[in-house]
């Protein structure tokens, strides 16, 4: 296993396995110091860290993530083959870009291997379905817009954006009204503008020509779908706080300051909004569910 790229952190044995993957942008000591975050959790058990080196730079070029994301899963595929063969189960914990890389390791295994895996994933820029494992759990925060453009570029890119449209109205309503609600909506954008079918539909709203469209039993099975194959969890995270802007002076005649101000409130929103996104991606603030989960399965 010396080939396959991966550290320990942590003293305690453990008599299940508990590996983790990071996401991108994460030196070595940045994935061991998450990892070993999850090993205090569990009373300071070992965690093998598969590291994830993927930087910015690569995982924008689509050749160089693909053959990454290629060795990456077969080596973390085969790590979990041989660590779980002779265990009862195997814990895989996967953040961010570390999901994908776990997502794909998962594929490669047979069935009674995935059966022996707890993965859960957290920010993850893509969802693993619960058919993967014995148990696939995915956790992201409601405003993780980077998980949500991770997604994207994932092989299921509709299914968290699909899922979240759904969940943001479960306040209002229940879920199948919110998944009836979302496949109209979904048909109302498929049907051509000024067709007569648009008239009755989405200008009117009849009930019997939504119900008689075919598309309209698609969408419904396509939503009702991600509920039944994906175990999605949406948290509620940091809210964005909104920055003090610097006032702009109505009257000013000197057109340089004005733009100026202008230059400064426009860098201090995108700054308070990146700031609010990293924050509701960073590992750090997913260990509350780790500990729920510990809690949960102690071994």
């Amino acid at each position: 296993m010396a080939t396959l790229g991966y550290h320990i952190v942590g003293r305690v044995p453990s008599a299940n396995p508990i590996v983790f993957c990071n996401g991108i942008m994460n030196k070595p000591d940045e994935a061991n110091a998450s990892a070993e975050s999850i090993s205090n959790i569990f009373g300071g058990k070992r965690v093998i860290v598969k590291h994830n080196p993927t930087d910015f730079p690569s995982y924008l070029d689509f050749r160089v993530r693909e053959d990454e994301e290629a060795r990456l899963s077969r080596e973390l595929a085969i790590l979990i083959n041989q660590l779980v063969e002779d265990k009862d189960h195997l814990v895989l914990f996967a953040h961010s870009h570390g999901v994908v890389i776990s997502d794909r390791a998962l594929q490669q295994l047979s069935r009674p291997v995935r059966r022996k895996i707890r993965v859960y994933t957290f920010g993850g820029a893509s969802v693993i379905p619960k058919r993967l494992a014995g148990v696939a759990k995915n956790f992201v925060f409601k405003d993780d817009l980077i998980a949500r453009v991770g997604n994207i570029n994932s092989q299921r890119p509709s299914v968290l954006y699909s899922m979240n449209l759904v969940n943001g109205e479960l306040g209002k309503m229940s879920l199948d009204d919110a998944i009836n609600k979302w496949a109209y909506r979904s048909l109302c954008n498929k049907i051509p503008i000024g067709s007569p079918k648009y008239n009755t539909i989405v200008r009117e709203g009849n009930p019997e020509a939504i119900v008689a469209h075919p598309k309209y039993w698609e969408e419904l099975s396509r939503y009702k779908g991600y509920f039944d194959k994906y175990d999605v969890t949406f948290l509620d995270g940091e809210e964005f706080q909104t920055p003090a802007y610097k006032p702009l002076k109505k009257h000013s005649s000197n057109i340089f300051e004005f733009y100026q101000t202008v230059g400064i409130n426009i860098f201090r929103g995108i700054a308070a909004f990146g700031a609010n996104a990293f924050k509701n991606h960073e590992f750090s603030s997913y260990l509350p569910q780790i500990i729920e989960i510990a809690r949960a399965h102690p071994e």
